[in-house]
């Protein structure tokens, strides 16, 4: 099994792509970046704002914030990190979550988030 990747997302004005870690979406025609799992969580310390997950999105586009949004955390707290979103895809054969379709996005800028993932080998 591939080991573990966990990286720190600090919130900005856009949406953040798992993939390339900016604003910047991957570039067209970019290899899939498959996983077989993902989490993310707010985390405490911040100015306690939503987080966004926005899951599938077409490489080929921009967010759309509004009809592309698959989950919103809960706020995290002083001390308290927010509840987790995790996502599975636990099949053997290639494919799967492609990391570059994955984008994270809140409330408030300067606010981390936690964004942890298995590559898929």
């Amino acid at each position: 099994m591939a080991r573990r990747i966990n990286m720190i997302i600090t919130i900005g004005a856009s949406p953040i792509n798992a993939a390339t870690g900016t604003v910047n979406a991957p570039a067209a025609g970019s290899a899939p970046l498959y996983v077989s799992e993902y989490l993310v969580q707010a985390l405490p310390g911040g100015s306690a704002g939503v987080v966004k997950v926005y899951d599938g999105v077409p490489i080929s586009r921009a967010v759309d914030t509004t009809n592309d949004l698959t989950v919103e955390l809960g706020p995290a707290g002083a001390t308290t990190p927010s509840t987790p979103f995790e996502m599975w895809d636990k099949s053997l054969d290639r494919g799967g979550i492609d990391l570059n379709e994955i984008w994270i996005h809140g409330a408030h800028s300067t606010d981390t988030v936690a964004f942890s993932y298995v590559p898929k080998i």
